[in-house]
């Protein structure tokens, strides 16, 4: 059949109908006006549905193709931005608690090199290669701070002792590391005398030997306080291996310690006395001496003597 424009109308010649009916099992005959049976016409018309929902399905695909790859392509850029951009480099290093070290020994011992970035810096890395660097140090926290700040905080090593008389001066923390600072501690220690002072040879090392381990296990033992909260500060400790060990504390009373033996025995015995002669009346001024070389595990009783005329014993 023609139209008026001159185009044929796309319908199917009925021998192509009736072949395709026939393949379907469907019936060949039309109606009364040789129309195209329904049937047909249905499954046409599912079959221009399924093609255009798969039409659909592969324009969603497409879509979503290019969305994965916008986003990729924005996650590759702001990776290249976070570990690659100056934005992003390192400015400023902020120390905390340190003590005698100052600013300027902590960052040239940190060496955190221009452009270093922010978010690839190795912390661990930084923080043992301070430690390693100086004996003071006992411990190293290095944290990102604010975008481009990194915190630097030290924890010094803390002095229970100094080891002889020497410059520059040789300290024992509780560990028993060895090390030195350039002012001195802010509490009192103990000066040590009557052993071998160690070389400086071993600062930062952990001092194992058998005449130093005696006396820190004391100085470590000996409390700050009685229980009726009287200081306890030891100025100095001299070691002879005759008379034994003697300790001069801070307020001038003199303690025969004996052996450097059953340290916490002989703490709590050290306690015992002061709170004694404080409860007889006597203020911590007039005690002179306290003598504890007798205590062990089963003696835990000492003696006191006071500058007045009169003593006391407990």
């Amino acid at each position: 059949m023609q139209h008026n424009n001159g185009y044929k109308q796309n319908t199917p010649s009925d021998n192509t109908v009736a072949r395709e009916l026939r393949n379907r099992g469907m019936s060949t005959a039309g109606d009364e006006n040789n129309n195209i049976p329904g049937e047909y016409l249905e499954s046409q018309q599912v079959t221009a549905n399924m093609r255009w929902r798969r039409q659909r399905l592969a324009l969603y695909r497409r879509v979503w193709a290019v969305a994965w790859i916008l986003i990729l392509a924005f996650l590759v850029e702001a990776w290249i931005a976070a570990w690659f951009s100056p934005r992003n480099y390192i400015y400023r290093l902020e120390t905390r608690n340190t003590d005698s070290m100052t600013e300027e020994e902590v960052i040239r011992l940190a060496a955190v090199k221009p452009k270093t970035n922010y978010f690839r810096v190795p912390l661990q890395d930084i923080a043992a290669r301070i430690k390693s660097q100086d004996p003071r140090v006992d411990n190293v926290i290095v944290e990102r701070g604010a975008m481009g700040t990194l915190v630097l905080t030290v924890n010094e090593r803390q002095a229970i002792c100094r080891l002889g008389t020497s410059e520059p001066p040789l300290y024992l923390d509780k560990k028993g590391y060895l090390f030195t600072r350039p002012i001195p501690t802010p509490n009192l220690v103990p000066i040590v005398t009557g052993i071998e002072a160690p070389t400086e040879k071993k600062m930062g090392e952990k001092l194992t030997e058998a005449y130093v381990v005696p006396v820190l296990k004391a100085v470590a033992a000996l409390p700050a306080k009685t229980s009726k909260g009287i200081p306890i500060e030891a100025a100095s400790l001299k070691v002879d291996e005759k008379s034994g060990a003697t300790y001069e504390l801070s307020n001038g009373i003199i303690i025969e310690y004996g052996t450097l033996t059953y340290p916490a025995q002989k703490a709590e015995v050290i306690k015992n006395l002061i709170d004694n002669a404080i409860e007889a009346g006597n203020a911590p001024e007039n005690i002179l001496s306290l003598n504890v070389t007798g205590v062990d595990n089963k003696m835990l009783r000492g003696s006191f003597s006071l500058r007045a005329p009169t003593g006391g014993a407990n």
